[in-house]
């Protein structure tokens, strides 16, 4: 990987000298019952994105987890983005998923001006629910505002959103991983006797998470130095993989 900026904007450049930015793009629709959806090109493979992603939304918008779903694999109804790879979802994914989420309250606001005929610089949308600045008692709810946007006003407003995020720089983080190995002098063999990681997460935005893919991150780079190995016999290859190594052995914090 060739990297041609460190700063802004990252691009690479691959094998087949093709460059790419490394923005991602959502969509996300709030539904007449107060349901939302987000349509993305990240892919949920087991590294927790999907709840992640829908965390974030929650913490967003002011709603409960089961209110949100998320969309993705279909290429007919999301937005064209970049995907997912290394460790880029979760930053580009909320990064993103936050400018639409502006632009949704932005909307709700608009409709609120509209229904309640208030100026827009009267109101405010906070904690999951349109409120007046000054008279607490003037408030409508996310599952109102869009009910009044799809059935109440002369002109449906349905309230959708579409943004693109690119972060600056790199979307990966610091860390610090110790190993003790004992090794057999006659075989050669080696023994895992002791593994401590130090990873700089930042902000975890799912913890258990977080902790998950560090446990697999390690499990992985392990099983590839220790036991992968190919032998070819003609066309033939006996590959070993992901053998005998387990969590038991790997102790660690996710934050400095």
């Amino acid at each position: 990987m060739e990297l041609n900026n460190p700063h802004r904007p990252f691009v690479h450049t691959d094998s087949f000298r093709c460059k790419a930015q490394g923005y991602e793009a959502m969509t996300v629709r709030i539904l007449p019952d107060g349901r939302v959806e987000i349509f993305t090109t990240l892919s949920q493979h087991g590294q927790g994105i999907e709840t992640t992603l829908c965390q974030v939304c929650t913490d967003l918008l002011g709603i409960s987890l089961d209110e949100v779903e998320m969309r993705y694999g279909d290429t007919m109804s999301t937005p064209y983005g970049y995907g997912t790879l290394g460790s880029r979802s979760a930053v580009v994914g909320a990064g993103a998923l936050h400018r639409c989420t502006e632009q949704l309250k932005a909307q709700m606001i608009l409709v609120a001006s509209k229904f309640l005929n208030i100026p827009i610089h009267s109101l405010v949308f906070e904690d999951g629910k349109l409120n007046h600045i000054s008279d607490k008692s003037k408030t409508l709810s996310l599952r109102q505002l869009a009910k009044i946007a799809y059935e109440a006003l002369a002109i449906p407003a349905p309230l959708e959103a579409t943004s693109v995020y690119e972060p600056e720089g790199l979307t990966v983080s610091g860390g610090l991983h110790v190993v003790l190995l004992a090794i057999d002098r006659e075989t050669a063999s080696m023994r895992i006797l002791g593994y401590t990681y130090i990873e700089d997460s930042g902000l975890m935005i799912n913890p258990d998470v977080v902790e998950g893919q560090s446990h697999g991150g390690i499990t992985q780079g392990l099983s590839s130095f220790l036991m992968e190995g190919s032998l070819f016999r003609g066309w033939a290859a006996n590959h070993k993989l992901f053998h005998g190594i387990s969590h038991s052995n790997c102790q660690g914090s996710s934050e400095l």
